[in-house]
C-alpha cells in the first residue's frame, strides 16, 4: 500500500483594517507543532525568523514602486506595526473554522416524520 502525503494549506491572508486594502498576501498553514513553538516566541525578530519561510507571496512594493521580496530579506523592510497586522492575519487564518453550509430548502415542505405525532396516546376506555 502507497503512503499518503497530506496536502499542504496555503492561505491568502484577510485583512480587517482599511489601511491593507489591496495587498495580497499568500502564507503557508502551520502544523499543531509548529503552532505550539510558535505561541513560545517572545520578540519581533523571533517572530519574523519563524514566518518567513511561510510567507508565499505578496505584492508589497516599496516607496518606488519596487516589488519587495517575499523573503525574511523582505520583512526587514517593513515597519513593525505592518508587519504585526500581517503575522495576525496569518494567525487567524489558522484558527479560523469555515462556517457551516447552508441547508439545502424544501420549498416549505413538511417531512414525513415532523408530520407523525409524538404524543402518547391515551388509552381507550372500555365501555
Amino acid at each position: 500500500m502507497g503512503g499518503f502525503k497530506a496536502p499542504r494549506t496555503v492561505y491568502k491572508l484577510v485583512f480587517e483594517d482599511d489601511e491593507m486594502e489591496g495587498l495580497v498576501v499568500r502564507a503557508r498553514a502551520m502544523t499543531l507543532g509548529e503552532q505550539e513553538e510558535y505561541a513560545t516566541l517572545k520578540y519581533n525578530r523571533q517572530i519574523a525568523d519563524y514566518f518567513a519561510p511561510y510567507l508565499v507571496e505578496w505584492n508589497l512594493t516599496d516607496d518606488d514602486g519596487n516589488p519587495v521580496e517575499a523573503t525574511r530579506e523582505g520583512l526587514d523592510t517593513c515597519e513593525t506595526p505592518f508587519l504585526a497586522k500581517i503575522v495576525d492575519a496569518w494567525q487567524l487564518a489558522g484558527i479560523r473554522v469555515a462556517a457551516p453550509l447552508a441547508k439545502p430548502s424544501r420549498d416549505g415542505e413538511q417531512l414525513l416524520e415532523e408530520s407523525i405525532p409524538m404524543e402518547v396516546s391515551s388509552p381507550s376506555l372500555a365501555s
